[in-house]
């Protein structure tokens, strides 16, 4: 899953789009907090958190804060191409790609598809996978 978290709707509707032909569904969230509540359900998800004139400050923060929770999550910003000079900051920050442009979502899509893919395959392994056996005598 994908979680878009986003004051609109126009990105969740380019990432539909984008990611029609995989099996990836978009779930839309209008804050952080639900964002996170949905990722807490759903861990092997990705967030994608929209980026504007007058919130990176709180994307640095938000970013930050999933990379505390875990290592392992994924986060990516959906930013219009005047938050370009932005990319650096919240890749720093934990961003793995930024998106400036709803156009052409097909490598987001492709890195959203293996992302999960990548997540779902860890998350299915056994808790002990790859210990030595126990011997027995």
């Amino acid at each position: 899953m994908v979680i878009v978290c986003e004051r609109g709707n126009n990105w969740a509707i380019a990432l539909r789009f984008a990611l029609q032909e995989s099996r990836l569904r978009v779930f839309e969230t209008r804050t952080w907090a639900d964002s996170i509540a949905a990722w807490e359900q759903s861990p092997q998800s990705v967030i994608a958190i929209e980026l504007r004139t007058n919130n990176l400050v709180e994307v640095v923060r938000n970013l930050a804060e999933l990379r505390r929770r875990s290592s392992g999550a994924a986060a990516v910003v959906l930013a219009e191409r005047e938050m370009a000079e932005c990319e650096w900051i919240v890749r720093e920050a934990g961003a793995i790609y930024v998106a400036r442009s709803k156009r052409n979502l097909s490598p987001l899509a492709r890195l959203l598809v293996r992302a999960v893919d990548s997540r779902m395959s860890l998350s299915l392994e056994p808790a002990d996978a790859g210990a030595a056996e126990p011997k027995t005598e």
